[in-house]
């Protein structure tokens, strides 16, 4: 089992890589640290001391957005993942009852990881993320009850 803990401003390198190496149109530093601020809780998997993934949520009022999660590509397949998304969800504050997200509809190991902890898919974005080929792909739209 991996050690999960908040986020801290020494991980932003790491959080970057990990983030340049899972998506087309990464994030880059400055959103990560914008999200150390009131209302975002942020969360790092560690396997020994290397960062292993991690975790972006924006609380508003009884509904939270899981903004950004990856897991590192030497890390993917080991269940991480899911022990990550599972304490995002039993650590939010109790006044949380929705846990919103979006994903490229092409991720079909994402959307099954969302899918095995509880997230149902309610409605498609159209082209909403942009592709290599200049083209833009769906988001599917997932919520999770936590009433």
């Amino acid at each position: 089992m991996a050690l999960i803990r908040p986020m801290t401003p020494e991980d932003l390198d790491a959080v970057v890589q990990i983030e340049q190496q899972s998506q087309y149109a990464p994030w880059g530093r400055g959103l990560f640290a914008d999200g150390f601020k009131p209302r975002y809780f942020n969360w790092v998997c560690c396997d020994n001391e290397h960062i292993a993934g991690f975790a972006v949520v924006q609380h508003l009022f009884d509904e939270a957005t899981l903004l950004n999660f990856a897991v590192a590509v030497a890390y993917r397949r080991k269940g991480l993942g899911q022990q990550m998304l599972q304490h995002v969800l039993d650590h939010l504050p109790e006044a949380v009852h929705t846990v919103l997200l979006e994903v490229r509809a092409s991720n079909q190991s994402a959307r099954s990881l969302y899918d095995r902890v509880g997230f149902n898919e309610y409605a498609t974005r159209k082209g909403y993320y942009p592709c290599s080929d200049g083209l833009w792909e769906d988001a599917v739209l997932m919520q999770y009850a936590r009433i």
